[in-house]
């Protein structure tokens, strides 16, 4: 056997010590002890404690040992007749053959089927998770998510930039219109007219209905084309709502004073239009506000959506590797299946040599007997030498003046 550890050794061994194995050697060459009764398999194989059974009656045996730790299991068959000590020596190690290749077709067919089972339902499970893979990707229009996020993210830079530009604006105009005002403020117009200028409130309110207009004109752009109804009411009301700041501001600075020179007129005209794009930067500030929020909202969508795309790619792939992997131990399993047999072998079966004297061989009763006598008689002369010299008991009047050095007086029958 090739490719077995010690411990498939040791099974190996027992397998083909089974009562199944035995019995079928010794139904197939019909063994039977003295008294015409078929061996007991238990019996058949040779142990210290069958000797006198193996020797006297039975005379037919087995014994299985391997050999050196080597991936080969040694047969050695006994028997008084040499011809049916090669029968069973050789009958045992087909039957042993076939008891190993059937035990292993066995399981190889078990996990030949579980395998199979495994393939086809890892097969579903990939199919369905393609599928879902899929399906997420064109119901979620993600088919590039890494250039879609760097859309997002140019998208929400250029937001944060426009929204720069127009703070540094505002501060601008807010300079522009404190210098204006108070150049405003030392013209002689003013100063006559001081006492009758009040600050107009109508001014804020309609900057707040201007930005409010600005909105709603950039989420009807998203609608409609720039030539629908919508659209025109929208910038309709734009152009009333600054004509209405620039009349507002004229009403605050203009006073009771009847006649003004150009220049007082440029001044109250460039507060006016001062105040509008004030109002139009606040809008379009808020707009870019919106907008980076709706980026966000969408960045993080994004990132969801990608997550689970992850994860969907991640189960194709973890299935994937379990499909393949099934499929190459399947083919393994088939290959196995096909090599069986070829696998465990007889490395040399055994036969009668045309040199030996086989009443050299197990069992030689004669030679038995005599070795046995020679073995008696000579262990009965060891122990009663031994017996002799370990007795100190004194019989005679010579021992006991040896023994104690005394002249003996007299002997008592």
């Amino acid at each position: 056997q090739q490719g077995l550890t010690q411990e498939s050794i040791e099974q190996l061994k027992e397998l083909v010590l089974t009562e199944p194995v035995l019995y079928g050697v010794i139904e197939k060459l019909n063994l039977r002890d003295d008294e015409g009764n078929y061996i007991d398999p238990r019996d058949f194989v040779i142990k210290i404690t069958n000797m006198p059974n193996l020797i006297l009656f039975q005379k037919k045996g087995v014994k299985v040992e391997q050999i050196l730790n080597a991936e080969m299991l040694k047969i050695t068959a006994y028997s008084d007749n040499p011809g049916e000590a090669e029968n069973i020596a050789n009958s045992f190690a087909e039957m042993s053959l076939h008891a190993y290749n059937d035990v292993i077709l066995n399981q190889v067919n078990n996990a030949f089927q579980l395998i199979d089972q495994k393939v086809y339902v890892a097969k579903k499970e990939l199919e369905s998770a393609r599928e879902d893979l899929q399906g997420f990707k064109i119901e979620e229009k993600i088919p590039d998510v890494k250039g879609q996020t760097n859309t997002l993210l140019t998208k929400l830079s250029d937001y944060k930039k426009e929204i720069e530009s127009i703070d540094r604006n505002l501060e601008e105009n807010k300079i522009t219109l404190a210098k204006t005002k108070k150049i405003l403020t030392e013209q002689t117009e003013y100063v006559k007219s001081s006492s009758t200028i009040r600050p107009n409130p109508m001014i804020e309110h309609y900057k707040t209905e201007l930005i409010t207009i600005l909105l709603d004109i950039a989420e009807t752009q998203e609608k409609f084309t720039p030539n629908a109804m919508e659209m025109k009411v929208l910038q309709n009301k734009y152009e009333m709502l600054k004509k209405q700041i620039q009349n507002a501001v004229e009403k605050e600075y203009g006073g009771d004073e009847i006649e003004r020179n150009s220049y007082y007129d440029e001044l109250i005209k460039s507060i006016g239009t001062n105040e509008i794009q004030t109002a139009g930067y606040l809008g379009k500030k808020e707009i870019y506000k919106r907008q980076i929020n709706q980026t966000e909202k969408e960045l993080n969508e994004l990132l969801l959506k990608h997550n689970k795309l992850i994860q969907l790619e991640d189960k194709v792939t973890v299935l994937k590797d379990l499909y393949t992997s099934l499929l190459k131990s399947l083919q393994n399993a088939v290959i196995a299946k096909d090599m069986i047999t070829k696998n465990l072998s007889i490395v040399q079966p055994a036969k009668l040599s045309q040199t030996i004297s086989y009443n050299k061989f197990f069992p030689k009763k004669k030679s038995t007997m005599a070795i046995s006598l020679l073995v008696g008689l000579l262990f009965s002369l060891l122990v009663v030498t031994l017996l002799e010299w370990i007795d100190d008991t004194v019989r005679t009047p010579e021992e006991a003046k040896m023994v104690t050095n005394l002249p003996v007086l007299g002997l008592i029958p």
